[in-house]
């Protein structure tokens, strides 16, 4: 059976021709797909002065195809520069698709660790996965010529030869380490940790933690660092079963919380927590900055949930970049700072009094940075009502009785049969109950009591519908702050222009 080769400069070709004319539905401040399908963000890093987002990537379509890994950089996380896509299926070791993985710079290069699918070569669905390398500058990247430099021969005898997937390399003193995604033969998710000194040679040092049956089956993107001194591992559950309001069904990410002894490599987990608690995120990474702060971006999507049809040739976007704290033994998120410079105005109120309906004159808006706090609970029902018209809205209700936060996007303009809400258990903190909501053109990240949780939702409102309404049952004292957010930064950095 002849097997289709994808050529890299095939794919630069097509994005070139394509890419610059997909303009104008695009998120403002969101990264979305030059052209074509995206999903995972893969090797989120800094190099050379810049963040570096490379991603899971078909060009050719709007639906899922063989992986290619895409390619943007930026100087301040939220605008991107789109760059030529950097790997595309053309070895044998990859020909079933270039996989999700990381990147690291060592010694003035850029490398990126990725996983490969070996086909059969009978054209059956029998496949095998391994783990890969590539080096390049920034823009050119070249694959490893004895890749793969982890083959199935390297895994445990109790793991799955086809789970295999998504390696995330760091450095720690002279010694490289890697995890990467694994179920156990009986179809139980796991990570398995791995060693080297030169990025070339791996050695199998453990597993560093496994579902026992209980979080999901697959686990994929594996994340494995320290945020102020916590040993965390993040990973992303395939088939998750719900346990109260802690996890929704199907595709998670999850923070296992634990202790970790730097000689043995011993993990001990403490405890499990949900990475985000909206209806679209998934296959989350994170990066460490240059100030040791930790930065986190998912795809924003749901393979169980897929909401968006073809976007003018585009589909698939990421969320906004959220720093990590742990604050009180919890990991609080926070969109970066450098959002701020987008501001174009803003509006403030002060002891508001809301009763039954009510609007202010500028708090509205599809692209803006919204915090409401309550300050006085003497209702039952809190609701805020926004990409809203006369036909569709997207809204979130505080239920002060049941310390709940509800959100609906079932008049959000979906003409398909999927979830559409989704509730969690969330009450004040400190006396307060602060929502913050940075609201793009197709979605919302709530981010409550400050980071203590997140919400991130799709929507498909048309973008004339930028209402924002307030509604309680009872009455409600609340503060209102609303920075509108401009396509560029209010202080314009000049950098090389690097788009196709």
């Amino acid at each position: 059976m002849t097997r289709k080769k994808h050529l890299l400069g095939d794919a630069h070709i097509y994005e070139s021709l394509r890419a610059p004319k997909l303009h104008n539905t695009r998120p403002r401040f969101h990264f979305s797909s030059p052209v074509g399908w995206i999903n995972d963000p893969n090797g989120f890093s800094r190099y050379n002065g810049l963040y570096h987002m490379f991603f899971q990537y078909y060009p050719y379509d709007v639906a899922w195809g063989p992986m290619h890994w895409g390619h943007a950089v930026s100087e301040d996380l939220v605008t991107w520069q789109y760059m030529p896509a950097v790997l595309s299926p053309d070895q044998d070791y990859d020909f079933g698709g270039c996989y999700s993985g990381s990147a690291i710079e060592d010694n003035g290069k850029h490398y990126l660790f990725y996983t490969g699918v070996v086909n059969a070569e009978d054209g059956t669905k029998n496949y095998h996965q391994v783990q890969c390398m590539a080096v390049g500058d920034g823009i050119h990247y070249d694959k490893y010529e004895h890749n793969p430099v982890i083959d199935i021969t390297q895994t445990p005898a109790d793991a799955s030869k086809r789970d295999f997937r998504d390696p995330k390399v760091w450095k720690d003193h002279d010694t490289y380490y890697m995890v990467v995604g694994s179920t156990t033969l009986d179809g139980y998710g796991q990570v398995l940790m791995y060693e080297s000194k030169d990025m070339v040679h791996w050695d199998f040092i453990r597993v560093l933690d496994k579902s026992h049956g209980e979080y999901g089956i697959m686990w994929e993107c594996p994340d494995f660092f320290m945020l102020y001194g916590h040993p965390i591992l993040m990973v992303s559950p395939q088939h998750m079963k719900p346990k109260g309001r802690e996890f929704h069904a199907g595709d998670n990410v999850m923070f296992v919380h634990g202790d970790y002894d730097l000689v043995t490599h011993e993990f001990t987990r403490r405890h499990i927590n949900c990475t985000d608690y909206g209806l679209d995120f998934y296959a989350a990474t994170t990066l460490q900055d240059e100030d040791g702060s930790r930065i986190m971006i998912a795809w924003m999507e749901s393979w169980a949930n897929l909401m968006f049809n073809s976007k003018d040739g585009w589909m698939g976007m990421m969320t906004f970049p959220r720093e990590l704290r742990i604050v009180k033994d919890h990991i609080y998120q926070f969109p970066v700072d450098s959002l701020k410079n987008y501001y174009t105005a803003t509006y403030e109120y002060k002891d508001e009094q809301v009763q039954g309906l009510k609007e202010f004159e500028h708090i509205r808006g599809r692209w803006v940075d919204l915090t409401v706090t309550i300050n006085d609970f003497d209702f039952h029902h809190f609701a805020i009502h926004f990409a809203k018209n006369d036909e569709y809205e997207m809204y979130l209700v505080y239920n002060h009785l049941e310390k709940t936060l509800m959100i609906d996007r079932t008049f959000s303009g979906i003409d398909q049969d999927i979830t559409t809400t989704r509730k969690i258990d969330s009450e004040p903190l400190d006396g307060v109950y602060t929502l913050r909501l940075l609201l793009d053109t197709y979605s919302a990240e709530i981010f409550v009591n400050n980071g203590e949780k997140v919400l991130s939702n799709l929507f498909d409102t048309p973008i004339e519908a930028d209402g924002i309404v307030f509604d309680c049952d009872g009455a409600a004292t609340i503060d209102i702050t609303l920075h509108e957010i401009g396509e560029e930064p209010v202080t314009k950095h000049k950098g090389k222009d690097m788009m196709l």
